[in-house]
């Protein structure tokens, strides 16, 4: 589109190189059949700790959430709804996170209003929730605390 609509010659065929570039396209290419390998291999996997391994430290946020569907162990749920940098990542195991410790740590501490809101939707713990409902940074984490004490 910015190639169709710019007056400007430069911005035109800097985007033009940008589609035509066959370098990015074979990046992207390779990306995906990666990823596509990836995951068909950790349908063979029956280990449980070499899977556990992968929904924690793959560099690909696609293969470790394929990964994480795999694990049944709570101290790595706990572990990648508290630290896998993919906020999409977190919030599907936060969703599937039964500790209310761990949720309320979460819901206290993640840097991500989205994130503690995941954990405020699941948290029961009345004290935590007047706590946040009273001081959390967000509004919006603030209110759903509120309306859940």
């Amino acid at each position: 589109d910015i190639a169709r609509v710019t007056e400007r010659e430069d911005v035109c065929l800097a985007a033009i190189d940008k589609i035509i570039d066959a370098t990015a396209i074979q990046h992207i290419h390779n990306l995906r059949e990666n990823r596509a390998s990836e995951c068909k291999r950790i349908e063979s996997i029956t280990n449980t700790v070499e899977i556990e391994a992968i929904a924690t430290t793959h560099p690909d946020e696609y293969v470790r959430h394929i990964a994480f569907q795999n694990v049944d162990n709570k101290k790595v749920f706990a572990q990648i709804a508290q630290h896998d940098p993919d906020l999409r990542i977190r919030t599907a195991v936060i969703q599937q996170l039964e500790d209310q410790v761990v949720l309320g740590k979460i819901a206290q501490t993640d840097n991500d209003p989205i994130a503690r809101l995941f954990a405020v939707t699941y948290l029961t713990n009345k004290a935590l929730l007047r706590d946040i409902a009273q001081n959390d940074t967000d509004y919006d984490v603030r209110e759903l605390a509120r309306s859940k004490t």
